[in-house]
C-alpha cells in the first residue's frame, strides 16, 4: 500500500487532462481528486466492479465527462497562471510597502 504522505502529494493534473479531453474519470480516492468533484472512486475489486457498471451507461459518461470538462476549463493554464501572478504581486507588494 502506498504511504499516507505519497498518497496526499498526488496532484488533480490526471483528472483535469482526461476531463479536458472529454473522457469520463474513474479512479482511486484520492484527496485532491475527490477535492475537485471526481465521482466515480474505487478501492477494492468490488467497488471497480461497481463503478465500472455505472460507467456501461452512455449518458453516466457523458454526463461526467460534461461535467468534468466545465471543471476542467476553470483550471486551464491561463487561470492557474493568472493566480499565481497575483500571489506574486501581492508578495512584491508586502515587501516594497
Amino acid at each position: 500500500r502506498w504511504s499516507p504522505e505519497w498518497v496526499a502529494a498526488k496532484g488533480e493534473n490526471r483528472l483535469l487532462k482526461a476531463w479536458a479531453l472529454g473522457m469520463p474519470v474513474a479512479g482511486a480516492g484520492i484527496e485532491s481528486y475527490c477535492d475537485h468533484g471526481m465521482r466515480y472512486f474505487a478501492q477494492t475489486t468490488e467497488h471497480w466492479v461497481h463503478v465500472f457498471g455505472l460507467l456501461r451507461s452512455m449518458s453516466a459518461r457523458q454526463a461526467d465527462a460534461e461535467l468534468g470538462r466545465a471543471t476542467a476549463l476553470k483550471n486551464s493554464a491561463s487561470i492557474i497562471a493568472q493566480k499565481w501572478l497575483e500571489v506574486f504581486d501581492e508578495g512584491l507588494l508586502r515587501r516594497v510597502g
